[in-house]
């Protein structure tokens, strides 16, 4: 295991800020000298029924991540005008994780959240209030950025659905997102927003894959994914050899299977910065994703989650039952006529569902909830829907959700019917879409390899 030191975080604590300063001016302030900053709160005195009173002179910054946490730390003091305050390192607890959660909500009526994605067409603005409607921000925003085409506020993945401070703006060309990611905020008026990056469209997506190649020597990038025995590691020297780089892990980090480096996806074979490692555990991994990096020698290289191995989904599917009833789910599935639905409530009925959604989505054949395959055939919170063609699934697949009256649920893509499978291979042989090399692809490409 890694050797003993000071504990990262993406939390900082600001000591002795006047109390006659605003929210907003410490954000202006910091957002103009740092990046990562996601969040600003200033602490408050509570009274015996934990409501606020007066307001403390400490203030919490939340940052994207610990990177931006330690170079901010780095300084030491952070200054207001003629004020100089000191920094505090903030480290979360369970309950902290907990409570942030229930006010934030949740992140998944969208995309995954990269705050690392470089090229996209979609942002996730922090910290704006939730009295301002999304129409009146929309125009306020036009007025600088031209190219807007949606603004929609996220809410608590929850039944209250209350309103969340965090609102998506689609764009319609990733150039509108560049300065507004680089610098870290975006200007709303005379107010100051931090802006993490979103996973850009599939429209974008598609447009990517075609100039850069695809990275289908393993399954898709799940930045979120929680449960997976195999990471990425990034900016990785392609002069260091997998052998030497599984040497230098396996002195701190116990349970590494292989590592392998990833090649350009075309005739070059060039080797990538990019390196897969695969543990024998899920557990082995746990840490590193939480704290979102991986120590080697000296250096600190950023990870990001792969899908798990074939092994371990079959042993998450025979201990929380399989979406055995369709096809794997894959979220850069890009032609299908097929969608699951995620967090809907056991009590909806399939044909209450139906009648709900028909009203505003064409095209729906079917709607199918999913069981546990297990003994108790237990109802899940997934619903499949079919639509008569691909057309109707896209646009809903390029939002990341679908309404179900004032609720709004995540969706993912599912293989395509194999009634469209057939057309799709008829009208373009039988690589019809870029699809992601399989598990045992993989396996057997790495098998060749060392024969």
């Amino acid at each position: 295991m890694p050797t003993q030191q000071v504990k990262v975080t993406d939390r900082v604590l600001l000591l002795g800020v006047d109390t006659t300063i605003s929210e907003n001016d410490i954000r202006k302030q910091l957002l103009k000298t740092y990046q990562g900053i996601k969040h600003i709160e200033r602490w408050y005195y509570k009274d015996e029924d934990g409501k606020y009173e007066a307001p403390k002179d400490t203030v919490q910054v939340n940052f994207t991540s610990p990177k931006y946490a330690e170079r901010f730390l780095q300084d030491g003091i952070v200054s207001f005008g003629n004020l100089r305050c000191q920094m505090a390192r903030f480290e979360r607890t369970v309950r902290q994780k907990k409570d942030i959660a229930s006010d934030n909500g949740s992140d998944s009526q969208s995309e995954i959240l990269t705050e690392e994605q470089q090229i996209t067409d979609k942002i996730l603005v922090h910290d704006v209030p939730t009295n301002i409607v999304e129409d009146d921000l929309g125009k306020e925003l036009s007025k600088d950025y031209p190219d807007i085409k949606h603004v929609k506020r996220w809410y608590c993945d929850d039944k209250s659905e209350t309103p969340t401070e965090r609102v998506q703006i689609d764009f319609g060309s990733p150039k509108n997102t560049k300065t507004i990611l680089e610098n870290g905020y975006i200007e709303v008026g005379q107010f100051c927003f931090p802006v993490t990056a979103l996973k850009p469209s599939m429209r974008l997506r598609r447009k990517l894959e075609s100039h850069h190649g695809s990275d289908s020597q393993s399954e898709i990038f799940t930045e979120e994914q929680q449960i997976t025995d195999k990471i990425l590691v990034h900016d990785v020297s392609t002069n260091i050899s997998d052998d030497d780089l599984k040497k230098k892990l396996s002195k701190f980090y116990d349970g590494i299977k292989y590592v392998r480096r990833w090649f350009s996806n075309d005739d070059s074979q060039t080797p990538m910065e990019r390196v897969q490692i695969g543990f024998a555990s899920s557990g082995n991994t746990k840490t590193i994703l939480e704290n979102g990096f991986i120590n080697v020698d000296r250096f600190r290289y950023r990870v990001t989650a792969l899908q798990p191995s074939m092994r371990l989904r079959e042993q998450l599917e025979s201990n929380y039952g399989s979406d055995f009833q369709s096809e794997v789910v894959t979220d850069e599935q890009e032609i299908t006529d097929k969608i699951l639905i995620h967090d809907v409530p056991t009590n909806i009925t399939d044909i209450d569902l139906k009648k709900k959604l028909s009203k505003f989505y064409n095209g729906i054949k079917y709607v199918r909830r999913w069981y546990n395959n297990d003994e108790s055939k237990s109802p899940m919170n997934f619903v499949q829907i079919s639509f008569q063609s691909p057309e109707n699934a896209k646009t809903i697949l390029e939002s990341g959700y679908i309404d179900i009256n004032k609720f709004r649920h995540r969706v993912t893509a599912l293989q395509p019917s194999m009634r469209l499978r057939e057309q799709l291979e008829n009208d373009s042989g039988s690589d019809y879409q870029p699809q992601m090399l399989t598990e045992q692809d993989i396996l057997q490409t790495f098998e060749g390899q060392k024969q």
